[in-house]
């Protein structure tokens, strides 16, 4: 299998929504419905997706205090349109055994 970064193949990937590529070479798709798409062609793709926490404030309703509490990000995962995989948080992805055809 062979290893390719974010920067190495940037000018074949389509990003949707708000994202940009980091100095050390990451893609950020920070936001809601923010992703990339790319074709890929073979019969395995392994990826590295690594999710951040951000914070978010609720007002308990029984003791009027604001409490802070973390929440993720939700990775999914669709090949020509179906969705091959989604979870919480991050993780390495790796799928195999894919007809050989083009992917998006």
């Amino acid at each position: 299998m062979e290893k390719i970064s974010v920067s190495d193949c940037k000018d074949s990937l389509q990003s949707l929504g708000r994202t940009f590529v980091s100095q050390n070479g990451g893609l950020f798709c920070n936001w809601t419905c923010c992703g990339v798409r790319f074709v890929f062609h073979g019969t395995a793709l392994a990826a590295k997706i690594q999710g951040y926490p951000s914070a978010e404030q609720e007002l308990n309703a029984m003791t009027a205090a604001f409490e802070s509490r973390e929440t993720w990000p939700w990775i999914a995962v669709f090949l020509d349109e179906q969705t091959l995989e989604r979870r919480y948080r991050s993780g390495y992805l790796r799928f195999s055994d894919l007809k050989e055809k083009d992917k998006k």
